[in-house]
C-alpha cells in the first residue's frame, strides 16, 4: 500500500502536508487496516495547454461521498496566473485488501470517513 498525492513538486509543499497530523493519522489509518481507496472511474476536460517550465497548481475537492464511495473532483491551474489548465474528477470505492472485498468506510474506519465528510462540508461552503 502506499499514497499519491498528484500536484506536481511535492518538496514545495512538505512543511504543509507533513504538520496536517489529522491527515497523516487518517492516512496511516487506512494503510495499517488495509484499506485502499481504489479507482473506478476517471476524466479529464483540458481547457487551455500547460507549456514547458509552467508551474501549476491542482485543486482537489471532495465532491461525493457514501459509505462505500467518493467522488473527487480536480482543477488545474497556473499557480501565478490562476488561468485554468484542466478540469476532472475520479470516482473511487473503498476496498480492503485483506478480505479482498468492496466495504463501508464508514463502518471500518469513521474517523477516515468524518475527514471525508469534512472535505465534503467545504466543498459545499465554498
Amino acid at each position: 500500500g502506499g499514497l499519491y498525492l498528484p500536484g506536481g513538486y511535492p518538496e514545495l509543499y512538505a512543511g504543509q502536508l507533513s504538520q496536517n497530523a489529522a491527515m497523516r493519522r487518517a492516512v496511516r489509518r487506512a494503510v495499517e487496516a488495509g484499506i485502499d481507496i481504489a479507482l473506478t472511474d476517471i476524466s479529464c476536460h483540458y481547457q487551455t495547454m500547460t507549456r514547458f517550465g509552467e508551474t501549476v497548481a491542482i485543486h482537489m475537492t471532495v465532491t461525493k461521498l457514501s459509505p462505500a464511495k467518493m467522488e473527487v473532483a480536480y482543477r488545474m491551474v497556473n499557480a501565478q496566473t490562476g488561468v485554468l489548465r484542466a478540469e476532472g474528477t475520479s470516482g473511487h470505492f473503498f476496498y480492503d485488501r485483506k478480505k479482498n472485498k468492496p466495504v463501508a468506510l464508514k463502518r471500518v474506519l469513521p474517523e477516515v470517513y468524518e475527514l471525508f465528510t469534512r472535505l465534503l462540508q467545504e466543498h459545499a461552503e465554498s
